[in-house]
């Protein structure tokens, strides 16, 4: 079996980290992209022209087109006849055009969507879904259990200003002034920067806080959003415990098992969840932080998500057989 996926600016990574899933688990896979990306040491490699698609479109059984953007492969007849096609929906442009999106796969006979988050589900047009939510590399994120300080450090590295950071900030405001927790925390914020330096500083952290983004701020939608992202899967294989909302953790643990996200759906919801953590015992927050890890392990290693990718390409696409290209 050969996959191709393609991006035109592949965001937060995630279709070369699909691509090593699927290696992972033994599947000839590459991922190219239009553009590339400032932030990320490895990533997709960047092709130079439609002649080069073209090639890798017709070496390949299947082929995935990352955050809802559309390229012309020149083996559009062959679609769901010999080869396996999806799309893969994650982002802004969806959110905001998901009825021009939809209607372009619909015309390009591409109609099997991964969809990221719930807050994109069910919207008009999308063809069979699927709810796929991205992998990390355990192996490259190493846990880090030992507290650095005397105090525990949550940290908040928001990579835009729609994360609820000026929430987080009143409610720790408001714990360092509380007699109880005052002297029990220190708050670090940073701006976007390398996926490295995140990385490195990420490890320095005891409390991870993601996100507070409950309701949408396109007017196209009134939908409930309030996902964990990326960060939040990283800073749990780091080890680290996640503070963040989550709206969708019942079905969650339907359709995925269960999981170690501290969840935080209201202003009430993050300042319990912080409270409870900045007095927590060393012995009760080291079990989270291993909980946090297992969590990842357990759900969303590259090879759990690469079994998770083979296992919906046989579902759907029986008919094709993978030797004949």
């Amino acid at each position: 079996m050969k996959v191709l996926l393609i991006a035109y600016k592949d965001n937060a990574n995630v279709g070369y980290t699909l691509a090593q899933c699927l290696k992972s688990v033994g599947v000839d896979a590459v991922c190219v992209s239009f553009m590339s990306l400032r932030l990320y040491k490895e990533q997709a490699k960047k092709y130079k022209g439609l002649s080069e698609i073209n090639k890798l479109a017709k070496q390949a059984n299947i082929i995935i087109f990352m955050h809802s953007r559309y390229t012309k492969t020149g083996v559009e007849d062959k679609y769901n006849k010999t080869k396996g096609v999806l799309v893969f929906h994650g982002g802004s442009d969806y959110r905001l055009y998901y009825e021009s999106i939809n209607k372009l796969f619909r015309s390009r006979d591409v109609n099997i969507s991964l969809v990221q988050t719930l807050d994109l589900w069910g919207l008009n047009g999308a063809g069979t879904e699927i709810w796929f939510l991205p992998p990390t590399d355990t192996e490259k994120f190493k846990p880090i259990y030992k507290k650095h300080f005397d105090k525990k450090i949550i940290a908040h590295y928001p990579s835009n200003n729609r994360k609820g950071t000026e929430v987080f900030e009143q409610i720790l405001d408001k714990l360092s002034k509380d007699a109880t927790t005052k002297d029990l925390f220190i708050y670090e914020k940073g701006n976007k920067v390398s996926h490295e330096e995140n990385l490195m500083r990420l490890q320095l952290c005891d409390i991870y806080l993601e996100s507070f983004h409950p309701y949408s701020v396109y007017k196209k939608q009134s939908k409930i959003c309030g996902e964990w992202g990326m960060s939040a899967l990283e800073a749990a294989a780091l080890g680290k415990v996640v503070v963040t909302n989550f709206f969708s953790h019942e079905r969650y643990e339907q359709e995925y098992g269960k999981h170690a996200i501290q969840i935080a759906n209201s202003y009430d919801e993050i300042e319990t969840q912080l409270r409870k953590l900045i007095l927590m015992s060393d012995e009760e927050f080291l079990a989270l932080q291993k909980s946090s890890r297992q969590w990842v392990l357990d759900q969303h290693s590259y090879t759990v998500v690469g079994k998770r990718l083979l296992d919906i390409f046989n579902t759907y696409f029986k008919h094709i057989k993978w030797e004949d290209i």
